[in-house]
């Protein structure tokens, strides 16, 4: 079995494992959206309360299997990258609007300089922001304010940089250490949880930029994502 894994795995490509993925993702959310459904339907049929409670468990599930083979489907290769030139203060700030507002959280993000002109996949940077800023919400449960600065490279060798600021509970060291890792988390187990900043970097490592990421428990995290200017990608490919 173990030589007929490592046969298969050799055979695929990495677009090829990405588009099996992809196959067998749709069929499963083909059939988590008719589990979600048929329970929808048997929710307005029962009136007792015990069976509902349990129908509405049954629809909860699917939503939170469907959301995690999305995530896996990400992590997997799904969706090469497109890079295009972006304007990194708009993406932002329309990637931001509103939140965390419902939980009680403001997102302040600081006046730059001027436009900021980055080289990468517009989709996957939203993807990426949207991910960094709920784990931000979640880690200020009782509300707070999110940080967010963008910066320039300082040169044309350089990234420009994203840097989202939380003040929540914050990350140990064994924890801050792994936090790309799947399912590496310090939040209660739920499908999918773990797996938000594992997305994060690969779809940053697909459009050639970098994470890092400071945290201390009781003061807050620093997300840092690092992406290429629009200079640095003109002297990479001119060579």
């Amino acid at each position: 079995m173990a030589l007929a894994e490592q046969h298969c795995h050799a055979g695929l490509s990495e677009d090829s494992l990405a588009r099996l993925v992809s196959g067998v993702a749709h069929d499963l959310t083909n059939a988590l959206g008719a589990i979600a459904n048929l329970a929808v339907l048997l929710d307005r049929r029962v009136e007792d309360a015990a069976v509902r409670h349990d129908v509405e468990a049954i629809h909860a599930a699917a939503r939170q299997a469907t959301d995690l083979v999305r995530r896996l489907v990400r992590v997997a290769g799904n969706g090469v990258a497109q890079p295009a030139m972006i304007d990194l203060d708009e993406v932002v700030r329309t990637a931001l609007d509103g939140v965390g507002r419902s939980a009680g959280v403001v997102v302040r993000i600081a006046p730059g300089a001027g436009p900021v002109r980055a080289w990468f996949d517009h989709q996957h940077l939203v993807e990426i922001l949207a991910e960094v800023a709920l784990n931000a919400v979640e880690a200020m449960p009782a509300g707070g304010v999110i940080d967010v600065a963008i910066e320039p490279a300082p040169s044309p060798d350089a990234h420009a940089t994203v840097r989202i600021t939380d003040h929540g509970v914050g990350m140990p060291e064994s924890i801050r250490d792994r936090a790309t890792e799947p399912f590496a988390t310090t939040k209660p187990a739920a499908p999918g949880r773990g797996l938000g900043l594992t997305v994060v970097a690969c779809l940053l490592e697909r459009n050639d930029g970098r994470l890092d990421i400071d945290s201390a428990p009781g003061v807050g995290t620093t997300v840092r994502l690092s992406v290429p200017s629009v200079e640095f990608e003109k002297r990479a490919v001119d060579g």
